[in-house]
């Protein structure tokens, strides 16, 4: 008998919707950070700011998800991804830590066939409450790239960002 693999991830609310990251992918949860804001960039970037002697840029995850930006409390999640950028995303409400299923994991027809243009991997279905929206951390920065068609590489520990000509 096979057992289900359990994976744990961090739930969140963005305008009454829930979304999750895995918890491999969050390093940390910070609050009220002091930020700078940075000049002429899209308005979904909310600033960067330094932690533990690193400096991370700020995505308000309620902008890029096209709902009004109010916050209560300014929560941010330090995140781990495949090109080792310091990304934070800053969120109004964080639910809890919750342990599915891998076979609770859908992944809807549309979004299969969509995924290269996605950043969500798949639905967690609690038939009795809500779905959940499971966000692959590696794909929205993909998402981000694409907007202006830049590319985000690091460099020898150096991270730079190339314009890319068509």
């Amino acid at each position: 008998m096979c057992k289900n693999k359990k994976i744990q991830i961090l739930e969140f609310e963005i305008n009454n919707n829930y979304y999750a990251l895995k918890i491999e992918e969050v390093k940390e949860i910070v609050v009220d950070v002091e930020k700078q804001e940075i000049i002429n960039s899209f308005n979904f970037i909310n600033g960067i700011f330094k932690y533990r002697d690193e400096v991370y840029t700020a995505l308000d995850m309620e902008l890029i998800f096209r709902g009004e930006s109010i916050y209560e409390k300014e929560v941010y999640l330090l995140t781990y991804n495949e090109k080792n950028i310091n990304i934070a995303l800053r969120l109004n409400k964080i639910n809890l830590i919750r342990e599915v299923d891998e076979t609770q994991i859908e992944v809807p027809d549309l979004i299969e066939s969509a995924s290269d243009h996605l950043f969500v991997e798949g639905i967690v279905n609690l038939k009795e409450d809500h779905l959940i929206q499971i966000i692959n951390i590696n794909k929205l920065i993909e998402f981000i790239e694409s907007l202006k068609n830049i590319t985000i590489k690091e460099n020898g520990g150096e991270k730079n960002v190339e314009k890319c000509k068509n």
